[in-house]
């Protein structure tokens, strides 16, 4: 729990985006999920980092002026000791379990089931859920995709889900994440408007975290993160 948020690695991290913006809309700072989505789709922009469900709905010739010319990918890496680094966000994970003290425990285990085996791939295989294929089985079945032109297509879309897929990196998930992630937002903000520089935005950052790790108890802290750690190693998030 020792805050590296302000060491040169995440100040050049940090640099890096504050340069990308240049090439971005004037706007861009302002951007929800509905204004990066049409972006893309409307042809203003050349690429985004986005939900998987938005190439979907880029083969609509109904919503989309791109249709047939948008492809796949791996969120762009980073040049570390001459190896590139990718991480794509995990901010979020769906899942359904059954209570220890269910009375019913068979009937929820086959609701459960139905709700995200059998029905798994018909929610995520049109575009009018949003919700990204989350199953191995899911990524095996280009015929499910029908909006897309053929099924070449709609493999080359699964395709490049598989590879971005591996890349996932997990948001915090302790007590005193929203916290955390709310102190970092608005110094951040301010390196993206030139009101600071990285470093001096994540050096205040950095103490800020010190300051609620003390807050919540250093030690169970500490426990609570290497515990986090070792969850996220055992399911190969980490090495």
């Amino acid at each position: 729990m020792k805050p590296q948020i302000n060491t040169p690695e995440a100040v050049a991290g940090l640099q890096n985006f504050v340069d990308g913006l240049k090439n971005s809309p004037p706007d861009v700072r302002a951007y929800g999920y509905d204004e990066l989505r049409d972006s893309l789709l409307k042809g203003n922009v050349a690429m985004v980092v986005q939900w998987t469900d938005v190439p979907k709905k880029g083969a609509d010739p109904a919503a989309s002026n791109v249709v047939g010319k948008l492809g796949v990918g791996r969120v762009p890496g980073t040049l570390v000791g001459g190896q590139v680094i990718h991480r794509g966000a995990m901010p979020v994970g769906r899942v359904v379990a059954v209570a220890a003290d269910s009375k019913n425990k068979d009937a929820a285990y086959w609701v459960a089931k139905h709700i995200a085996y059998d029905r798994g791939l018909e929610d995520v295989s049109t575009s009018l859920t949003g919700l990204d294929p989350y199953r191995t089985s899911q990524l095996d079945h280009p015929e499910a995709y029908t909006m897309f032109a053929d099924q070449s297509a709609a493999q080359t879309y699964l395709s490049g889900l598989k590879v971005a897929l591996a890349d996932g990196f997990p948001e915090i998930l302790i007590p005193g994440a929203a916290q955390y992630n709310d102190i970092l937002d608005l110094p951040v903000n301010k390196a993206l408007a030139g009101e600071e520089t990285p470093q001096v935005a994540l050096d205040a950052v950095a103490v800020e975290w010190n300051k609620i790790t003390d807050n919540l108890g250093r030690d169970k802290q500490i426990e609570l993160w290497l515990s986090a750690l070792a969850g996220y190693r055992a399911v190969g998030l980490l090495k």
